[in-house]
C-alpha cells in the first residue's frame, strides 16, 4: 500500500539516506537540522512516500510568488525516490498529484 503523507520528525533518519540517493550524502544530525529549520517556515512544505510503512520517497516544495502572475506557484526542490522503488508507483503518485494542487498556477517540477 502506497502512502503520502505530510513528513514528520520521525522520518529524518531515512529522509538523510535519501538525500544520499540524490547524491548529497547526509547525516541524520545533518537532516534534523535542516528539516527544524524548513519545518518552521511556512512557505516549505515536505512530503513522504510509505510503501508498507518504509519511508521510500520525499518531496519538497517551496510556495514562490511570482512578478508576471497574480497567483502562487509551487516548485519542486527535492525530489527523490528510492532505487529499489523507482517506477513502482511513488514517483508517479507524486507526479500526479503535485499537478492537482488547488490554487496553484504553475508548478515547477522535475517530473
Amino acid at each position: 500500500m502506497q502512502l503520502i503523507r505530510e513528513a514528520e520528525a520521525r522520518d529524518i533518519e531515512p529522509m538523510s539516506v535519501l538525500m544520499g540517493h540524490l547524491g548529497y550524502p547526509t547525516t541524520v544530525e545533518e537532516m534534523e537540522h535542516r528539516f527544524k529549520n524548513i519545518s518552521m517556515t511556512s512557505t516549505y512544505h515536505t512530503q513522504v512516500a510509505e510503501v508498507s510503512g518504509l519511508v521510500v520517497g520525499m518531496v519538497g516544495m517551496v510556495l514562490g510568488l511570482p512578478y508576471n502572475r497574480n497567483n502562487p506557484y509551487v516548485r519542486n526542490v527535492a525530489f527523490v525516490v528510492d532505487e529499489d522503488f523507482r517506477n513502482q508507483g511513488p514517483d508517479q503518485v507524486y507526479c500526479k498529484q503535485l499537478k492537482s494542487g488547488p490554487g496553484v498556477e504553475m508548478l515547477i517540477c522535475s517530473c
